[in-house]
């Protein structure tokens, strides 16, 4: 998906773009999403020190959505193990210039960026406060969740969330993204 959605972003635009996965135990539980959380976060601080300037786009699919939702927004709670707090909204708006999350099993219909046909919660819905926190970034974000998806929203189908959409929305946001001045 990274590739394919990387070329597409870029096409027609004289950039290059370096990937990274996060480094974790992608097991679906509660010490693997924490550990996956704070992956999330302590790579995309370790990227913005060593590039400052770089636009940094962030896809995550089912649990990798879950764990990239947790880092910006707050997760645990509930199943998921303790509550742990969002990463800060101003190094968000100066480092991350988009979000796309696909098939999140956190997905809550009160996410003020939602995309797709989803009518009901998934898995673990986010809290109240994730929610909040996670809407203050909205113009950042677009999360893709459609009915009766078996992650994102409680359902019995696993459908696909990657299309034309989600990429015309990141390279929209990765073209208007200002570099920070030295």
């Amino acid at each position: 998906m990274t590739t394919v959605t990387s070329e597409a972003i870029l096409w027609g635009q004289e950039t290059t773009v370096t990937s990274e996965s996060i480094r974790y135990s992608a097991v679906f539980d509660p010490t693997s999403t924490a550990e996956g959380t704070e992956a999330v976060k302590s790579q995309l601080i370790d990227a913005a020190s060593r590039c400052p300037t770089s636009k940094i786009v962030i896809l995550g699919f089912s649990q990798g959505a879950l764990i990239v939702g947790d880092a910006l927004g707050g997760g645990g709670g509930g199943p998921m193990g303790p509550r742990t707090p969002g990463m800060n909204e101003s190094f968000i708006r100066e480092h991350i210039s988009a979000v796309a999350l696909f098939g999140d099993p956190r997905h809550n219909v009160a996410d003020q960026f939602n995309r797709g046909t989803a009518t009901s919660g998934g898995w673990y819905p986010r809290d109240a406060e994730a929610v909040a926190k996670l809407n203050e970034i909205k113009d950042l974000m677009v999360g893709y969740c459609d009915f009766n998806d078996s992650f994102c929203a409680s359902g019995e189908d696993l459908p696909l969330h990657v299309g034309n959409e989600a990429t015309e929305f990141v390279a929209g946001k990765v073209e208007s993204f200002p570099f920070p001045t030295m």
